[in-house]
């Protein structure tokens, strides 16, 4: 809808007038078509459509427009999915997963602090974050000021972003289905965008959170004393996360994180993790199940 593009303007203080700007090519047509037939191809293709759920919006979300995207990214390209978890159910959000994760050959999963919003980035290669080039890049006054916009002020802080890579959802994600053209799952979810918003809940985040304790954030250009406290840094954000989800739904190490005791919060919670092995967390009744 061209209309929507009269909007830009006052938003213009965080996108930086971009749709006035010499190098940028405004195209309104269907996504899918536009990535079907185009003759280019892009280092990014990224996308925020309206919820899964809604009619119609699950062509954007199944494995045939996944692999339209890959042949159109560039070697090197990363293709970024934008997924509600708050507007979608459990199920829906792992048939969303397992159906990126089926296409791009390597997957991450990207989320800024507590939102139920995470962004799905897939690409051929294994994502990195490399020091040197962020430092480089944030001696850029305007994509420091977006960095500083976004509360991106350290590696550390874009790190943080970072919640666990493909390989560690695949024991989740084993027994999700996957979305096809001829198979448009999200088109029956049991899902209502009507309020109350009922799905509107924090289990399937921290399905995905669960995986992060374990992991080294894909961070490069490190000397060891640099990796070292990144790592002690990151384990703290990490923590940190747990300790708002475990205080709210009376999780595993409760009563530590309330004591910002972090250490021992969090080997209560990798004790519950070796205990549960698998199996997925449940909030039901405002209590960790």
């Amino acid at each position: 809808d061209r209309n929507v593009l009269s909007f830009a303007k006052w938003f213009s203080n965080w996108n930086h007038d971009v749709l006035n700007r010499s190098n940028t090519r405004i195209v309104v047509q269907d996504g899918r078509t536009f990535t079907r037939w185009t003759k280019f191809s892009y280092d990014v293709i990224t996308l925020e459509p309206m919820s899964p759920v809604q009619a119609g919006v699950v062509n954007l979300y199944s494995k045939e427009f996944y692999e339209q995207a890959l042949d159109r990214l560039n070697p090197d390209g990363l293709m970024m999915q934008w997924l509600p978890l708050h507007l979608v159910g459990p199920d829906d959000a792992k048939a969303i997963i397992k159906t990126f994760q089926e296409v791009f050959p390597h997957t991450s999963v990207w989320n800024s602090f507590l939102t139920r919003i995470v962004l799905l980035v897939g690409s051929r290669e294994p994502v990195r974050l490399d020091k040197n080039r962020f430092d480089d890049l944030m001696r850029i006054p305007e994509l420091e000021e977006s960095a500083r916009q976004m509360g991106v002020r350290s590696l550390l802080d874009l790190t943080d972003f970072f919640i666990t890579d493909g390989e560690q959802l695949k024991p989740y994600l084993q027994d999700a289905p996957v979305i096809t053209d001829d198979r448009p799952l999200l088109e029956f979810s049991p899902v209502t965008l009507l309020p109350p918003l009922k799905w509107e809940t924090d289990e399937s985040f921290l399905n995905l959170l669960r995986y992060r304790g374990d992991q080294k954030p894909p961070v490069t250009g490190l000397s060891p004393m640099e990796e070292e406290r990144l790592l002690r840094d990151f384990e703290i954000r990490t923590a940190q996360r747990f300790s708002v989800f475990s205080r709210r739904y009376h999780g595993p190490g409760e009563d530590a994180f309330a004591r910002k005791n972090y250490d021992a919060g969090m080997k209560a919670m990798r004790n519950y993790m070796v205990e549960k092995k698998d199996a997925p967390i449940s909030l039901q009744g405002a209590e960790w199940k």
